[in-house]
Formats: structure tokens, sequence, C-alpha cells
């Protein structure tokens, strides 16, 4: 597929993006006929001599689909600058327009897209929006889109002092620490972990740990691989030997958060982190499942600030905590049950450091020194998964778009079948009393039956409501006896019902014995 430039010009001004550039001509002009579209915009740059009324119209042309082997973005520019300083009456018609371009471009293919625009300051903000080095004239760069200048303060300052009141003054100051936090991000190159040989053992704690980092470093990762936890008393050497190991790439280490235990692994980054180190480590200021899911190397998912969701991540690098405490004065003090206990445990291979077994060290090079010749790394294959005794191979089965459709077409069927049962009509109820039909389905169907056989109209009103009063207890405990919630709701329905017609009995006797 060919390839195309577009370019923009707003008012002599153009911008392109990585794989295209957009051309947009913006002309704010006064057409000394009427308009029938009258503008309310109010170009701040025209006189009184030049534009009456002091009102103009500002048009936006995009020239687009031009192909980017034949001509580029600053030859388009020139020939348009002489479309974009004059003053056309006719820059209403688009055809009109489209021939003066055809003019200015003869030996270009192109298309264009005549539009009017409400606001020049907005206009300019979309048109530099995705390109970084856009051609323009007569336009003030601080009306550029915050992109464009974030971009082009971080390309001007290779080195940024945040501290500085240059940085601090800028509209666009967290943009801008934002972009060039992600350009130092991908020029960072993460020094791998090598391992150690020990040719002059201390005899004590330190050589386990140097065995231990040895064992992640050439085996890597697998499941239930356990990490380092380093207790004793202070002054023991535990940090020391922490940072005689890593000293020179502890810009590499992470250290999970504390103050908010909800966002305490948010900031891992494998692409910058590839061990983690926690000093004074305290197992009751992290959320306990969320530190032994992350310890053991399986998926969890954490929080970032500012940003909605959950973020799955995983770790599977060397992990070192280092305590004064030991692990039994969490279950001794009653702040971490015993099977919390038992998890932990489970998951550190524990080394006592003691003070007794200190040894001076005039040099830490001559105890050990850095295997040059491993080549392996398996620490950078994490992203692969291990399965020490096998995986189950599941594989979509034959069809299975076909018993889709059918299970498809049975709930269908089902919901259809239900509906057409709850459409038919309602079956009352008899009660021995021949004054009350009722629907035990439809807690709103109360009906009342006035039998007036054998007796005169003006008695049948009074024995009919004798007759509600005489069947309501009647009517109460039979539905009573079955206890359902729907029958329950049908008592004080029925209840409500009968206060209102023991209220209105007084008034229609009333009415009665006056009529008669």
């Amino acid at each position: 597929m060919e390839k195309s430039l577009s370019s923009t010009s707003l008012s002599s001004t153009s911008s392109d993006s990585s794989d295209c550039s957009e051309m947009v001509s913006t002309i704010s002009a006064k057409s000394k006929q009427k308009s029938p579209r009258r503008s309310k915009y109010v170009n701040p740059r025209a006189t009184p001599d030049s534009v009456p009324r002091n009102i103009s119209a500002c048009f936006c042309f995009t020239i687009a689909q031009i192909p980017q082997d034949k001509i580029t973005k600053e030859q388009i520019f020139q020939m348009l600058d002489p479309f974009t300083t004059q003053i056309n009456k006719k820059i209403f018609e688009e055809a009109e327009c489209m021939r003066e371009l055809e003019k200015l471009l003869p030996d270009v293919d192109f298309t264009i897209c005549h539009q009017r625009v409400k606001k020049y300051e907005d206009a300019v903000q979309y048109c530099t929006k995705l390109d970084r080095h856009p051609a323009y004239k007569g336009v003030d760069k601080k009306k550029f889109s915050s992109a464009y200048q974030v971009i082009s303060y971080c390309e001007e300052n290779k080195q940024i002092d945040y501290a500085s009141m240059e940085y601090l003054s800028h509209k666009f100051k967290s943009q801008i620490k934002e972009y060039h936090s992600a350009i130092q991000e991908k020029k960072f190159k993460l020094i791998p972990l090598q391992p150690l040989i020990l040719f002059k053992p201390f005899n004590n704690w330190i050589d386990q740990v140097i065995k231990w980092l040895n064992s992640w470093i050439r085996e890597g990762w697998h499941p239930k691989k356990k990490q380092l936890f380093l207790f004793g008393d202070a002054n023991a050497g535990k940090s020391e030997i922490v940072r005689a190991i890593f000293g020179l790439i502890m810009s590499q280490c992470f250290s999970p958060g504390v103050a908010c235990p909800r966002f305490g692994w948010s900031g891992w980054n494998p692409n910058r982190h590839n061990f983690i180190v926690v000093d004074e480590m305290n197992f009751t200021n992290y959320m306990l499942e969320t530190w032994k899911t992350a310890v053991t190397g399986n998926i969890f998912f954490v929080e970032k600030k500012n940003q909605n969701g959950q973020h799955p991540i995983y770790i599977r690098c060397p992990m070192i905590f280092c305590s004064n405490l030991p692990i039994e004065h969490y279950l001794e003090n009653n702040l971490l049950a015993p099977a919390e206990i038992d998890a932990i445990k489970a998951r550190l291979e524990i080394v006592h450091c003691s003070v007794d077994a200190r040894v001076e060290i005039k040099n830490i090079s001559e105890h050990w020194t850095i295997d040059e010749d491993f080549d392996s790394f398996p620490l950078l294959d994490v992203d692969e998964e291990i399965f020490p005794i096998g995986v189950t191979s599941f594989k979509m089965p034959k069809n299975f778009d076909q018993v889709l459709d059918r299970k498809k077409k049975e709930r269908e069927a089902r919901k259809a079948q239900e509906n057409s049962s709850n459409d038919l009509p309602a079956t009352p109820v008899s009660m021995q009393s021949s004054v009350f039909d009722f629907d035990i389905r439809r807690p709103s169907t109360l009906s009342i039956e006035i039998q007036t056989d054998e007796i005169t109209a003006s008695e049948s009103h009074v024995k009919v409501l004798d007759k509600v009063d005489a069947s309501t207890q009647f009517i109460e405990d039979d539905i009573l006896e079955t206890g359902s919630e729907i029958e329950k709701n049908k008592i004080t329905q029925i209840d409500q019902s009968n206060k209102r017609q023991k209220r209105e009995l007084p008034t229609r006797r009333a009415k009665l014995n006056k009529s008669l």
C-alpha cells in the first residue's frame, strides 16, 4: 500500500505525526459579501481598517493522501504560503478552494477537507497534538498543544533539575516529569546478577548466604523456591554483607512500601529491578496473603495510584529480608497465628546471624570474585512457565461452536417456556367463605362477590359487609398454617384491606339507612 503524507498549516502552520503528517491551512478573513454563516469569533490580530466590525471567520483546510515519496511537508508548506496569506472572498466555497489549491499543487494527487472552526486556539492545539516538529509561521509556540510543549522541553533539556525554578514554574511540570522518566527508563540497561566464586570461606553464616544466592543465579526460579531471611542481634553484619554483594547495583533493588500496604508492591518494574532487599523486616506491616503470593513467585494483583482496576504482576527474583527479631517473636506476642507462622517458614530459608561468629573483613575481594564465564542467566527467562510434574494439555473441543449454539437455543427455549407459563390466567383458590376469591400467585388479586339470592336489595349490602368481618379471621388462620413468605405477604394485604373496609363500614351503613 502506498504511503501517504498529509500536511497541516495553521495560519501558515503545519504538523505531522510519526506515520503521516497532516496539513491544515487556516485562513482568517472577512468576506466583503455577507457570509451565510456568521462567526462569533473575534480575531485579535485584525485591525479596524482591514476588517470591518472586527469580525472574522476561521477556516481549516486539511490536505491528505499525498504520496510521501514524491513531495515533502516542507515543500507543500512553501507552495501553500501564497494561499495562506491572501484574503479571498471565495474561501467560503469549498469548490473554489479546491480549484485554487489545484493551481498551487498541479503535479500532486491529494484530497482536501474544508472545515470552519469556531476557535482559532483550539485548531492550533489540535494540529500540534501529535506533531513533534511542525512547520509554522506567524504562530506563537505557547499556543501549541501541551504534548508538543512537553516533548519540546524534554528535548531541549536532557538533564532536568526538578528543584529548579524553571521546572517548578512550568505549566505542564507533572507531564514533563512523567515523559522524562519514560525516556530515562528506555535508556536504562539492567545489569544481570552473576554468581560469586567463594575461594576463601568465612566459616559462618555468610557462606550460607553466598550458597543461597548462587543457587538463585545459576538455577533460576522454580516453584516453591525459598527466599532468604536473616535475623540476629544488631551489629552482626547483616546489612553490611548485603551492601558488599549488591553495592554497585543497589539502584536495581526494589523494596515494597509499608506506608500503604494496598500499594506496597505497585512500584515493581522488571525492567529496572532484579532483586529485593527489605531491611528491618516486620511481617505485620504487609498484607500477609499478598506477601506469601509474591515471595512464591505466583501471579497476584496490585493497585496503582491514580489508575483504575487491578494489575497482575509476578516477582521471580532473589529476595532478602533482614530483621533483629526471629519469626517466633510474632507468635509469642500473639501478632500472628500459628498457621501464619508455619506458612511464612515454609517460604523462607532462615539463617541466624550471630555476633559471636563475626570475622574481621579487611577487603571483600579477598574472599570472593565474580564468575565472568557465566553466560546462561536463567533469571532472564522468568516469562517461561515451569511445570515440574507436567501439565494437562487442554485443546479446543471439536464442533465446539455447534455445542455453544445448541446450549444457546436450549436457554432461549426454557426462557420462552417460563414466560408463557407466567402469562397464563390465574386460577382462584376457593375458600370456605363464598365471599372471597383469592389468587395465591398474584398478591394483588382480591375480589368480593356479593350474593343477593333470597334477600332484598337493601338487606344484601348489610349482610355482605357483616360477612367480610366474620370471614377475616378464618382466612388469616387458614393462610398461617402454610407459613410461606408469599402467604404472609397475602395476610398483610388482606389485613390492610379489611382495616380499610372497617373504617368505611359506619359511613356506608349511615348512607344505607339514610337511603332507606
